[in-house]
């Protein structure tokens, strides 16, 4: 029992660094190559938003796809158990970004990332054929 909490625990922590990765990667990137969406303030515009919400919801797809490749076990229940702790991550994101950034994007940011990890978890059970 000790093993297949480890081995879930370890999938969960290499979908969520993938994740967060990719997601930091794209979103220190974009300012510099498309300075025209940052405001003078340091504020994102729309586009930047857009695109943000949209790779989130990529990278977090890719982070539960990862996580049910390596929780062999229990895939899809791992990725599951990811996507809340994504939910929860994001609940308090939100609360500490809710001067930065629209109260729409964080909405729905809360919204796509947990999304996307099971959809992830989703496309890696209908590869195993378990779906």
């Amino acid at each position: 029992m000790v093993d297949g909490v480890v081995s879930g625990f370890l999938a969960m922590l290499a979908g969520f660094v993938i994740m967060a990765g990719l997601v930091s990667v794209v979103s220190a990137s974009l300012p510099r190559l498309v300075p025209n969406w940052v405001e003078l303030d340091g504020n994102p515009r729309r586009p930047l938003i857009v695109v943000n919400l949209c790779w989130s919801f990529v990278a977090a797809t890719i982070g539960g796809y990862v996580t049910a490749f390596i929780a062999r076990a229990n895939p899809l229940d791992t990725a599951l158990a990811l996507a809340i702790v994504m939910l929860v991550l994001g609940a308090i994101g939100t609360m500490q970004s809710r001067e930065k950034y629209p109260l729409w994007y964080l909405m729905l940011l809360l919204i796509v990332t947990p999304i996307g990890v099971v959809v992830g978890g989703l496309a890696r059970m209908k590869y195993l054929g378990q779906l």
